[in-house]
């Protein structure tokens, strides 16, 4: 039987693949122990008209699929990579095609080894070429700009293009210490929506959302079974840069959902608040700051609230605290069913005499209600002792519920040890955007089914992904 196919220059074709034709390439390396990332240079549009008989076609994925494996020849490593350069743009509704790409490949074990197949190393900075506009965030979350916000940032918006604009941003967490953990060495181009951008006009009701990043961050704690709270040492703000002209900007695509059968099942996730503000600095010296002081003020109490609150799972806990006394000095931390007294030494009086004494802990309580008040008491010896509050963090299980607006919720793999979940969403029937925000750089949709009150939706247990529902409410404004 015959059939007809698309074909382009090194074409494979697959049962297995629907005879959707797919690229394959192999190169020697170094080690298996790399970083690849897949990288588009050029897309072009093609008509559903000049497709729409050939074999596959309903097959045809909603994202570009790409993977890769490690083999051996003569007992020399190889990258292979598959890749089939087809797609069905969600978002933009239209069908398109890979031109050309670049495999960025990244040695783990040693950065200074760092190749790629196409050089990855900017030579010119994009903000070299084009009109460059530069705004700020503060917070994570959807943010909006508007006719009115273009307009004082000095765009002539009567002559903008909306489909051309695009916003770069790499993020504001700070970068990692170690050098051969991934950085972008130029500004990336992130996906956006631009609401009203069909007509080539942006109007006075149109509007640019995105998601904008924090310059702190939470990561899970294996040995503390727990989030901690990662504040950005040296900036409060994510800075991003807004361009137009020339190409069409990157729009938010969906992400690949899992084929395969779910082997857990989430109707919960873990909530994280934290107290940490940086006030004091006790030497001077150093990269350590603490918030609350202990002095004529000795009993602070720090509320927390966890609407939805799993009460059969444990709230974590996680604080530290200093005391600088003359004499030896207590501190007492109480929660629910939780006190413990922390005793500090007396500081001694020399040059080379410690300041202040630390003191940190790790513990759990039992949720009584979606309030938590944890309160912490210094007792003074005399009257020129004082202590501090470093941070409080606290973490606790909800029931993955949705009331709109915005609601950002993680799952910690390490509980799961599984490959595939089916995350079960409860408590509303309006429609809503769910988007993986793991990669805050390069946010996806995420595709769910509803029935009643209750959306689902599947996804790999891997990297602590993170996602956000969002109804288009609630959405927060840049400063520039």
């Amino acid at each position: 039987k015959e059939i007809e196919v698309l074909h382009f220059e090194e074409a494979q074709y697959s049962s297995d693949n629907h005879y959707i034709p797919f690229l394959s390439r192999y190169e020697e390396v170094s080690t298996t122990d790399l970083k690849i990332s897949f990288i588009p240079q050029k897309v072009e549009t093609i008509s559903k008209d000049s497709i729409i008989d050939i074999a596959g076609f309903e097959q045809i994925p909603h994202d570009v699929a790409f993977d890769y494996n490690f083999s051996y020849m003569q007992k020399k490593p190889l990258l292979i990579h598959r890749l089939t350069p087809i797609r069905y743009n969600a978002e933009k509704q239209c069908y398109e095609r890979i031109v050309s790409y670049r495999i960025d490949i990244v040695d783990e074990t040693d950065y200074t080894k760092s190749s790629t197949v196409q050089a990855t190393t900017s030579i010119n900075s994009v903000l070299s070429v084009g009109e460059w506009h530069k705004f700020q965030v503060s917070e994570d979350g959807f943010y909006k700009i508007t006719y009115s916000d273009l307009e004082s940032m000095g765009i002539n918006v009567g002559n903008l293009n909306p489909k051309t604009i695009k916003i770069y941003s790499n993020g504001g967490k700070m970068l990692p210490e170690n050098n051969s953990e991934f950085r972008y060495d130029d500004l990336h181009e992130m996906p956006i929506t631009v609401v009203g951008e069909e007509d080539g006009v942006f109007n006075t009701s149109d509007y640019i959302l995105f998601y904008g990043d924090s310059p702190d961050e939470w990561k899970w704690n294996e040995d503390k079974d727990m989030y901690l709270f990662l504040r950005n040492l040296y900036s409060r703000h994510t800075c991003y840069f807004l361009t137009y002209g020339g190409n069409n900007g990157r729009r938010f695509e969906y992400q690949k959902t899992p084929t395969g059968e779910e082997v857990a099942s989430v109707s919960t996730f873990v909530d994280y608040q934290a107290i940490e503000p940086s006030l004091y600095h006790l030497t001077k010296s150093g990269r350590q700051w603490f918030g609350d002081r202990f002095d004529t003020q000795t009993r602070y109490d720090y509320t927390f609230s966890f609407p939805d609150i799993v009460t059969t799972q444990d709230i974590s806990i996680a604080y530290a605290v200093a005391a600088r006394a003359t004499a030896s000095s207590l501190f007492t931390i109480t929660s629910n069913d939780y006190e413990k007294t922390h005793s500090f030494r007396a500081v001694g009086s020399s040059l080379s005499s410690s300041y202040a004494f630390e003191s940190s802990a790790y513990t759990t309580v039992t949720p009584i209600n979606s309030n938590l008040t944890v309160t912490m008491r210094y007792s003074k010896p005399n009257s020129s002792a004082m202590a501090w509050m470093r941070f409080l963090y606290v973490n606790a299980h909800r029931q993955l519920k949705y009331n709109g607006g915005t609601l950002l919720f993680r799952y910690p793999t390490s509980t799961l040890n599984e490959e595939i979940a089916e995350f079960n969403i409860t408590g509303s029937s309006k429609n809503f955007s769910l988007y993986n925000i793991t990669d805050p750089a390069e946010p996806k949709l995420v595709k769910y089914t509803t029935s009643g009150n209750t959306s689902k939706f599947k996804d790999f247990t891997i990297d602590n992904q993170e996602y956000v529902c969002f109804d288009g409410t609630d959405t927060k404004t840049v400063t520039y």
